[in-house]
């Protein structure tokens, strides 16, 4: 859910435990637990549908929070102001803290539920532990880079001189499959969809000199030497 927009209309965007503002619509709602349907969103540009052949789709979902004290490079545990997302986080989540350049990562191994403390791996996936002030924003992933999915729709069109343009793009979405554990706490989310295209790998055969022509294999590498 996307809470930055919505056709409620309220000055009142203070969040509630759950992570949801007051007085603003969700774009997109699911009951707990379920897994159907999937997340689907139409896409198009000025252009008209997008296509997205040759492109990888990720997926990411998160809830935000904020430091309730200054923590430091060493501490494990940590509490959310006001407890706001708490109910949010499970174990196995990422928190990513909020800083442009070198951000941390912290992995979630468990909690206190008595104090509303989360306890955490610091400097997970390479990332460096840091100082962090009290207020700091975070956001904590349920989803992160998971695969996501393109669907296409292709027609054949008849034109006005009586011609057939074969195999023409009539519409794009984007989509995602949930997986069990992606809606098992209840409360409100962003969502965001990620488009990437790929370096095209060049794979060099040994031997001889690396010049010539490239040419794409039957496994659709690309190979020269």
């Amino acid at each position: 859910m996307n809470l930055k927009s919505g056709s409620c209309q309220s000055q009142n965007v203070c969040l509630s435990k759950d992570n949801c503002p007051s007085g603003v619509c969700p774009d997109f709602t699911i009951r707990r637990h379920d897994t159907k349907p999937p997340f689907k969103i139409f896409v198009e540009d000025c252009d008209g549908p997008m296509d997205f052949r040759g492109l990888v789709i990720e997926a990411n979902m998160w809830a935000i929070g904020k430091l309730k004290t200054e923590i430091d490079e060493d501490d494990d545990y940590f509490r959310l102001a006001d407890d706001i997302g708490f109910e949010q986080v499970m174990m196995g989540d990422i928190i990513v803290m909020d800083r442009v350049r070198m951000p941390e990562r912290m992995l979630v191994t468990g909690f206190d539920e008595t104090n509303n403390l989360i306890r955490v791996q610091r400097g997970y996936h390479g990332t460096t532990p840091a100082v962090w002030k009290k207020g700091t924003k975070m956001r904590i992933f349920r989803i992160m880079n998971a695969p996501a999915q393109a669907e296409m729709v292709f027609e054949d069109v008849e034109n006005i001189d009586g011609t057939t343009e074969t195999d023409v793009l009539k519409s794009s979405y984007l989509v995602y499959e949930w997986q069990a554990e992606d809606t098992c706490l209840p409360g409100c989310y962003w969502f965001e969809f990620k488009v990437l295209k790929m370096i095209d790998m060049v794979w060099f055969l040994p031997g001889g000199y690396w010049t010539g022509d490239i040419n794409t294999g039957s496994d659709d590498f690309f190979y020269t030497g």
